[in-house]
């Protein structure tokens, strides 16, 4: 099975020390626009700030309470969460949608399971070498 990775945007806190991530590059979707699942457009929405319920709204919503293992949803999820500590999280075998904040040079990783998934990863507060601290699986 092939899983396609839409597009990861890795920011710190100082968009000067942004580096580059890959992904898609050049190409501009309108923000906001509610897919009801991940793929190219949910994945321009989440990096340009939005959240589940305007970028992914058809998933169900998940955060911390819900655990980071979804590999058992019958449906897609959208996670959302902020880690101040190393984390593992994996989604569904569905077209999911993940929004996650790591604070400062803490490890978080995110493993994409089956489906297309529009996932983003941000990185407040760490050093300008540390985006190797956060790693996205597909």
């Amino acid at each position: 099975m092939y899983k396609l990775l839409i597009a990861l945007a890795l920011t710190t806190a100082n968009q000067e020390d942004a580096k580059p991530s890959g992904g898609l590059r050049g190409l501009r979707f309108a923000p906001f626009v509610n897919t009801d699942k991940g793929g190219p457009e949910a994945s321009a929405c989440l990096k340009e700030g939005g959240d589940c319920s305007k970028c992914c709204g058809g998933c169900n919503f998940k955060d911390v309470d819900d655990g980071t293992d979804f590999r058992g949803e019958e449906e897609c999820v959208c996670f959302e969460a902020t880690f101040d500590e190393g984390e593992s999280v994996h989604l569904s075998n569905h077209d999911d949608c993940a929004s996650v904040v790591r604070k400062g040079d803490v490890r978080v990783s995110i493993k994409g399971e089956d489906g297309t998934d529009a996932i983003h990863l941000a990185s407040l507060g760490a050093s300008a070498d540390s985006f190797r601290t956060g790693y996205i699986y597909v």
